[in-house]
């Protein structure tokens, strides 16, 4: 096979000019070189909206009283929606439950998850933006601080435009991330090779020619060559599908024209998982939040064989058998993807430890809502019991491979009201006992992508989010600064 380049310096000056559009090819340097290759931590966050129904969410298989339980001991799926495709993350895996807003709003509000304020209509800091912004994920200025995206979804109403945003903080204030949903933008934003090629053909002609002499390198391991090929076919099929509809299709008037219909769903839901993909394997960025539905959903899922032209919203507020049959139909459809993104991550990076993309990072699938006890249509904006995923272990930080339940079994809920004896209320059966605050999942995150509190705390008070109307100090704060038991390797 022919050279590459006459010296390594020159192979070297093509891989840092390629490397918005390459991924790590282990073979291409010396086994020390390979052996001391810095493998970055990153945060994806996955974000739904309109909760769960908790009988379909959690096992059905642990037994009473047992709060800690290893997922390789469930038969069968772990879950009617988190199903079979999970099987071969189980031990990359956290299922968490009893994880509480300590202000009750029950209304939509999906940033809640992320922030562990529970107001409507707070913009405080989310933590994939506390994160994109920290030294600890970026030494240097990174090419992409974060990538923030939604597949689809329509808001229920104007005022929840801004409950699946993201919130950088500035000073004491915050900036408004809108998520990107037009997969063109998505592409020009990791890919600028490709945007510039529709303005100079050129330009990516050249670049695949050098790939191609990239691929005839003796150095190249079969496995890297294997990688190199699906990347360029990878990068050809984006391009031809959303970059070359039209001559000008780089202009701000057509980016504009989004891909439309629920019809596209299927496809464009795909190629944000793939898009996704591509980024955390070529360092573009180490941050993403992608939004799987809108606050208060307002999309019909009819695409999917089973489930009629009505607003997903609906079925969260209906106890009848057939809404709840469609409404989990829709949330297994929404979990597959998860699975699909799971499975493209789930690729070796470091051939030294066989650690995959995904071990390296730490996987959040996040709820706006908490996960119903039953079918009472009522208690649907909960914010008690939010469903929490976590998949891989942010490079060994977490201790994976179980399920957990934090709830205090018999405990329900108290507030103060003039309207209930003494002035206390209490949840009733149709509401989950309560739990620990969601904050300290939040915190426990941050803390394992390397961030210190003083990167997201204020001058106000010590912790992350909200700790007031905390009634009869019925959660147990601690010090706020403390990851979350039993998640953290020791």
């Amino acid at each position: 096979m022919q050279k590459l380049y006459s010296t390594r310096r020159d192979l070297f000056r093509f891989l840092a000019h390629s490397s918005l559009s390459l991924p790590f090819l282990p073979s291409l340097f010396t086994k020390l070189e390979a052996a001391q290759a810095h493998f970055p931590k990153r945060l994806i966050v996955l974000f739904s909206a309109n909760g769960q129904f908790g009988p379909h969410w959690y096992p059905s298989s642990i037994p009473a009283g047992v709060n800690q339980y290893p997922l390789n001991n469930i038969e069968g799926p772990i879950s009617r929606i988190i199903g079979s495709e999970f099987d071969p993350f189980r031990d990359k895996m956290l299922l968490l439950r009893g994880l509480d807003i300590i202000p009750t709003i029950d209304e939509h509000w999906g940033a809640k998850a992320l922030s562990g304020f529970g107001q409507t209509y707070n913009r405080k800091p989310t933590i994939d933006q506390i994160v994109s912004h920290s030294l600890a994920v970026y030494p240097q200025e990174p090419f992409l601080r974060s990538l923030v995206a939604k597949a689809g979804g329509i808001p229920g109403n104007q005022r929840l435009i801004g409950a699946t945003h993201s919130y950088a903080p500035f000073g004491k204030d915050t900036v408004t991330i809108v998520p990107r949903k037009d997969p063109r933008s998505i592409v020009e934003a990791i890919f600028p090779k490709l945007e510039l090629s529709n303005k100079n053909g050129k330009i990516l002609s050249q670049l695949h020619a050098q790939y191609k002499r990239l691929l005839s390198c003796d150095r190249l391991s079969s496995a890297d060559r294997f990688r190199l090929e699906a990347h360029i076919s990878f990068l050809n099929e984006i391009k031809g599908r959303y970059l070359n509809s039209s001559p000008n299709v780089c202009s701000s008037s057509n980016i504009a024209n989004e891909i439309g219909g629920t019809e596209d769903l299927p496809t464009v839901m795909k190629d944000h998982m793939r898009l996704i993909s591509a980024a955390i394997k070529c360092d573009i960025t180490r941050v993403v939040r992608l939004n799987l539905t809108e606050s208060a959903e307002s999309l019909a899922f009819q695409f999917l064989p089973g489930v009629g032209p009505y607003e997903f919203h609906n079925y969260t507020h209906s106890f009848s058998p057939p809404a709840q049959v469609q409404f989990e139909l829709v949330q297994q459809w929404l979990a597959k993807q998860v699975a699909y993104l799971l499975e493209l991550l789930n690729e070796v990076e470091d051939p030294a430890s066989g650690r995959t993309y995904l071990d390296n990072s730490i996987v959040y699938w996040a709820n706006e809502s908490g996960a119903r006890p039953n079918d009472n249509p009522w208690n649907a904006h909960d914010d008690l019991d939010l469903p929490c995923l976590l998949v891989g272990d942010g490079q060994g930080y977490l201790s994976s491979g179980k399920f957990i339940d934090y709830r205090q079994i018999g405990v329900r809920r108290l507030w103060h009201s003039a309207m209930c004896p003494s002035e206390v209320c209490t949840h009733d059966e149709n509401h989950n006992f309560i739990g620990r605050p969601i904050n300290e999942l939040l915190t426990t995150i941050m803390l394992g992508m390397g961030l210190v509190p003083s990167e997201w705390e204020t001058e106000e008070e010590p912790g992350f989010g909200d700790y007031s109307e905390n009634f009869n100090n019925q959660y147990k704060l601690g010090d706020r600064r403390s990851p979350l038991p039993l998640i953290v390797k020791s």
